[in-house]
């Protein structure tokens, strides 16, 4: 709402502010008036009434991080380009990640659509995603990560995003970035200890 962009939510109407003693009505009636009772539309109702923040979203216990990683690598090679400080990008392209830096803006995006933009990058990757809804708040997660990846010799480039972490290592060290982060989650224990 306050961010500049217009989103679904945004025309949904929100629910009311409840107290731990107030009834509403049940979730079928709220519906068919339009309501959003979702699990995501209660979650982005809270956010729009300031009732919770972005800080009280996600793990922040370090064994339950570690313990829960579960590793994800995505199917395809990512690279890294530059486009230089005011320029476009270019219109053929879906990066998983844009930042502004003083001398350009970075992406990360599939190998496929920088050779069809011609556009020069680097680093060949595959991309291993933490599903471990991490808090952005958490404190030692990718630092034992990053510890248990460099005793394996892997290079890793690292965006927090949202909800999860990204890790993209090089396509050559990919498998063994896998193996080293499910020998982490396994040493670390099971979630409930």
């Amino acid at each position: 709402m306050g961010s500049g962009y217009a989103t679904e939510a945004d025309s949904v109407p929100l629910l009311p502010p409840t107290t731990a003693g107030d009834r509403i009505q049940p979730a079928l009636e709220l519906r068919n008036l339009g309501w959003d009772v979702s699990p995501v539309g209660r979650l982005i109702q809270a956010v729009h009434r300031n009732e919770m923040s972005a800080s009280s979203i996600g793990e922040t216990q370090l064994s339950v991080l570690l313990a829960s990683l579960q590793p994800q690598l995505q199917p395809a090679i990512f690279v890294f380009a530059t486009v230089a400080a005011g320029a476009t990008l270019p219109p053929d392209i879906s990066p998983v990640c844009q930042f502004q830096e003083a001398e350009g803006v970075t992406v990360i995006l599939r190998q496929d659509e920088a050779d069809q933009a011609r556009l020069p990058y680097q680093y060949p990757c595959r991309m291993i995603t933490l599903t471990i809804h991490s808090s952005l708040e958490a404190v030692g997660m990718l630092a034992a990560v990053t510890q248990a990846l460099a005793a394996e010799g892997i290079s890793t480039n690292v965006v927090s995003a949202y909800f999860h972490d990204h890790l993209f290592v090089a396509c050559d060290r990919a498998q063994a970035a896998l193996n080293c982060l499910r020998s982490l989650a396994a040493q670390s224990g099971s979630p409930s200890e």
